[in-house]
């Protein structure tokens, strides 16, 4: 647990930091999809994304975490629900990048 939580953490950070530097065109990890203002907008805002996903489910981890040390028990519908909550965010997100890169192909 204590594992997945700083795995989050670390996520959330990069995605955070990707997300500003590809947006201001800066981004040494996504230089393909800094060259169009509007590809690097739409790429950034999908790895602040990806943060906030990893963030929140860091976040609901850390409470099952806490709650296990309360309480005793541990709650295994939260825990779950938290790791669904970031597959589901980056699915999303790897399913727009997809369109997005079929956007680009059909232009050129």
């Amino acid at each position: 647990m204590i594992i997945y939580i700083c795995l989050m953490a670390v996520m959330a950070y990069l995605a955070f930091r990707w997300g500003k530097e590809t947006k201001t065109g800066i981004c040494h990890m996504m230089k393909e999809y800094t060259e169009k203002k509007e590809t690097a907008e739409q790429v950034g805002n999908l790895l602040q994304f990806v943060g906030k996903c990893a963030c929140a489910s860091g976040g609901l981890m850390a409470v099952c975490f806490f709650w296990r040390m309360l309480a005793g028990d541990f709650p295994r519908v939260l825990a779950a629900v938290s790791i669904l909550f970031y597959s589901l965010g980056f699915i999303r997100a790897m399913l727009i990048l997809q369109r997005i890169q079929k956007e680009e192909r059909g232009q050129n």
